[in-house]
């Protein structure tokens, strides 16, 4: 059968802290693609953090736990524990990219925060890695600009938020320019469809990028069985996942149901 990818989005899961390398490798065991939030430290490195400061994610305290990071040099970011797991740091963006390379059938998003574009692809470059990597963005412009830099990086837009049908819409105008996918949030609402998106929409938007050769992936905040199987069964093999073994026990649930064999 055709390959299911997905992401562990924000690299979250119920046992590891987020944008961290146990957090990669552990995806990377259950065969899915983590993902790495990007910004810059006030020396320049390229980090993988999501917020803007270490209050959340770290065991920092005081003034240096409110500073923006991009005020902070590495050296005084790398020794904080992340979630409170011990051995779990907040890494460089060079080294998740050697564990990247240490399988080239491992795959690794990159969601811009805060890096400048021209850094990001020399990084890349250098660690010859373009192939094994998806650039996601909300801003369209900046997923054509990295296609421009290097057109081996596949591009993803991601769209949350309001008004994420005419997001895909004003998408769809550009014929999807310099992305390889789209992304659309599916956020919770009461019915017999989950989503405030509805199926009809998730099906007109599979059709018109399959069309187009782009890949839809879809990101529900909540897993439930049957809208999963429903859009499995549409054809989508892009998803981004919280959750990742629910995910996979509804994926196999769906296969078995179905005859299908997984291998």
């Amino acid at each position: 059968m055709e390959k299911i990818y997905w992401q562990a989005h924000q690299s979250t899961s119920p046992v590891m802290p987020e944008n961290t390398l146990p957090a990669f490798n552990y995806a990377w065991r259950l065969g899915g693609i983590p993902e790495a939030d990007i910004r810059t430290t006030g020396d320049g490195k390229i980090i993988c953090l999501h917020d803007s400061t270490l209050k959340r994610t770290t065991d920092a305290k005081g003034e240096i736990a409110d500073l923006p990071v991009s005020y902070l040099a590495f050296d005084l970011i790398e020794d904080f524990t992340v979630g409170g797991q011990r051995g779990a740091t907040v890494p460089l963006l060079e080294d998740v990219f050697l564990e990247l390379r240490a399988d080239s059938q491992r795959l690794l998003y990159l969601d811009l925060k805060d890096v400048e574009l021209e850094e990001l692809v020399a990084l890349i470059e250098k660690h010859k890695v373009a192939k094994q990597l998806i650039f996601a963005h909300n801003i369209q412009s900046n997923c054509q600009t990295i296609k421009e830099l290097n057109s081996e990086i596949r591009t993803m837009l991601w769209i949350g938020g309001e008004g994420i049908e005419e997001a895909f819409t004003q998408a769809l105008k550009t014929q999807f320019q310099g992305l390889n996918q789209v992304q659309l949030h599916l956020y919770d609402a009461a019915g017999a469809w989950p989503y405030k998106i509805d199926f009809a929409f998730i099906e007109e938007a599979y059709l018109v990028t399959k069309e187009r050769g782009i890949d839809l992936e879809v990101l529900p905040f909540t897993l439930h069985q049957e809208p999963l199987w429903r859009m499995l069964d549409l054809g989508i093999r892009w998803f981004a996942i919280d959750y990742p073994k629910d995910f996979l026990q509804l994926v196999q649930f769906w296969q078995e149901r179905r005859g299908i064999d997984g291998n």
